[in-house]
């Protein structure tokens, strides 16, 4: 992962690994579009948009093709200002997994099918 170019991952944690220690980096989660799961999402439980600079929640060719080739051709100065806001929100301490716990907690007391 640290010798290679460009980084591709579909839904593996060492994809965020790759992003954290800076590498440029494709996240293709296309997984998304057949269960419709949240926490299936690119950077779940952020909030992020469908298509960004550097991923995608759609199977489509021609965008994997648009991502891939951006993080080829940009140079350090374009990757950092494409992807460093959106890794300083994906690699925040989140101390005692605060934010896991809430989550676990409200679909606990939230029955199913409600």
């Amino acid at each position: 992962m640290d010798r290679g170019d460009l980084v591709v991952f579909t839904s593996s944690s060492l994809g965020y690994e790759a992003l954290g220690r800076g590498r440029r980096t494709a996240a293709l989660f296309t997984d998304v579009e057949l269960t419709g799961s949240v926490g299936e999402r690119f950077g779940w439980p952020l909030e992020l948009p469908d298509d960004g600079p550097f991923w995608t929640h759609r199977y489509d060719e021609s965008r994997f093709a648009e991502i891939l080739d951006r993080l080829r051709l940009a140079d350090d100065d374009a990757w950092w200002r494409s992807s460093s806001s959106v890794i300083a929100e994906l690699m925040r301490v989140d101390d005692d997994n605060a934010t896991l716990r809430a989550i676990l907690r409200e679909s606990v007391a939230t029955p199913v099918g409600a």
